[in-house]
Order: structure tokens, then C-alpha cells, then sequence
């Protein structure tokens, strides 16, 4: 049987450490602020914002929310932006994704690249300081998982699939996984933004990048010690496309990408729910704790 690791328990964790920094923030006249923007109505947006909000009041951080409409001109969410970001007492801005349909990739683009470079807590910018909250968290709970289970890597190389390589999480992670093994230089960061990560880092990985629809994804997969599957296309993993003693991390949302049966197969299981999910909202209140302590 796999370790079915625990976000839940991993996020309490998380949490405690982030009420220390709250209080020791507070003694200093700093409480930590974080406005979130929603635009439109989508159910599963207006939950997940209300998880956040409920996370930043057990630590003692402050969480504002922005409701608009999802008629709303670009032009509208920029004066807000704007606004915030001269706001000294905000720490912390970001835009719920996705917006609604009726905004295009560029716009976007634009609308993420107004937030000030240091309130981009959500690691949306190119440029940001900070990883993506949910990249972090899966580099945390492999990292995690390397402590627990010896994936069947050859040596310190593992092979490690990423698929939904090019999207919003896997894009990020992606490019820090080929930065810890100094593939990449790493630009705009201030230090290594995914934190300690000892194990993952006596590690050289052979990175993987796949998608929903790679010809041979089955093949890449099989061959893979660590399937990280971020692609959104729920059972997309089967049992077949996993090899005897894998890690697996699925962060589908709302339903997992990785079949559970593909879990009997694996060493080390982060399944949805309850793994990636809980432990990125903590990555995001890290990010916003982090400058100011």
C-alpha cells in the first residue's frame, strides 16, 4: 500500500509556524494584509477564496475580498489595481483565476502585470519574487515524499514527468525544477524562491514535460519515478502509464488527473483532495509573511 500523504495535517503544520511570525509581525506594528480580486461568479473561485480567507484568520493576517462582475471592463480593474498597489498597508495582491471568458490570454497578461512586482504574492508576473503558491506546494510535499519512500530512481537521477507542463502551475514548477538542476538561471527571484527543499536538491532530475496531448504519454509516464500530473483532465492517468513504486502528485482541481487505481502501483500518493490543495494556500500566506518578517 501507498503513503497517502496528508495535506490537511501538512497545512495545520504549516500554519502554526505562520501564527508565530503573525504575532512576532504584530508586535511590530505590521499586520500582514492580502487583498484578493474575484471577477465573475464561478463556484468553485468563490469557494477556494473563501478557504483562503478563512486560513489568513486562523494565522491572524488580514484577507479583503473584491467581488466584481464578470462584465467588468479591463479598464475598471486597473484603477483598482492601481489603488492598491499605492496602499502601503496592502502586502499582498492577487486575481483569482480564471477569469471569466470574456477576458482574452493577453488581457491577462496585463491585468497581472499591473500588480506591483512586490504584491505579487500569487507568482503570476514573470518577473515575480515569488513561486506560484501551487508550484511551491508541490515541490514541498515531493521534497516530503523523498523523506518518506525511496521513489525506484537510479543513484541520486530521477526521472520526473510533468505533465501539463506549459499551464500555470506546471509552467512555473517546471522551470524551478530545471533551475535546481542548474538548467536555468533563475531571473527575477530574490534567492531560490522554493525554499530549503534539502532532499529534492541531492537529487538531479531528468525533467519530462508532456501534456493531455502527447503522442506518447503513456510512454513517459511509465518510464517516470515521480509523475507530477497538472493538466486538469480528470483519470487522464491510468494505471498502465505508472511504473511499480512511483511518487504520484496529482493537482487536478476539482477532480484528480490521476485514476485511483494508478495508486496501488505507487510508493507515495498526494491525491486530490486533500494533498496539493491545503498546503498551497499555506505557500500563498508564506509569501506574504515572508518580505516583511
Amino acid at each position: 500500500m501507498p503513503y497517502v500523504f496528508d495535506g490537511r495535517k501538512y497545512a495545520v503544520e504549516k500554519e502554526e509556524i505562520l501564527k508565530n511570525k503573525v504575532i512576532a509581525l504584530k508586535q511590530k506594528g505590521i499586520i500582514p494584509k492580502l487583498v484578493s480580486i474575484i471577477v465573475g461568479s464561478d463556484p468553485g473561485s468563490v469557494l477556494y477564496q473563501n478557504l483562503k480567507k478563512k486560513a489568513a484568520e486562523r494565522v491572524g493576517a488580514e484577507m479583503n475580498i473584491i467581488r466584481l462582475g464578470s462584465d467588468l471592463k479591463t479598464k475598471e480593474i486597473q484603477e483598482i489595481i492601481g489603488s492598491l498597489n499605492r496602499d502601503t498597508s496592502v502586502h499582498g495582491i492577487m486575481i483569482q483565476m480564471p477569469l471569466p471568458d470574456t477576458f482574452t490570454k493577453e488581457n491577462r497578461e496585463e491585468i497581472v502585470n499591473l500588480i506591483e512586482r512586490s504584491k505579487d504574492v500569487d507568482g503570476l508576473r514573470k518577473d515575480s519574487p515569488y513561486l506560484h503558491p501551487t508550484s511551491k506546494a508541490v515541490l514541498e510535499v515531493l521534497d516530503y515524499a523523498l523523506d518518506i519512500v525511496r521513489p525506484p530512481c537510479k543513484e541520486r537521477t530521477c526521472k520526473g514527468c510533468v505533465v501539463g507542463a506549459t499551464g500555470m502551475v506546471g509552467g512555473p514548477l517546471t522551470k524551478e525544477l530545471r533551475i535546481m538542476n542548474n538548467e536555468l538561471r533563475d531571473e527575477g527571484a530574490e534567492g531560490c524562491r522554493s525554499g530549503e527543499l534539502t532532499r529534492l536538491r541531492n537529487l538531479q532530475f531528468e525533467i519530462l514535460e508532456a501534456d493531455s496531448k502527447t503522442s506518447n504519454l503513456s510512454q513517459l509516464t511509465g518510464s517516470a519515478d515521480v509523475v507530477i500530473s497538472c493538466c486538469g483532465v480528470p483519470g487522464i492517468i491510468k494505471e498502465d502509464m505508472v511504473k511499480e513504486g512511483a511518487v504520484l502528485i496529482d493537482v487536478g482541481a476539482p477532480v484528480g488527473d490521476i485514476d485511483k487505481k494508478s495508486y496501488e502501483k505507487a510508493s507515495f500518493v498526494s491525491p486530490v483532495p486533500g494533498g496539493i490543495g491545503p498546503v498551497t494556500i499555506g505557500c500563498l500566506l508564506e509569501n506574504l509573511t515572508k518580505p516583511l518578517t
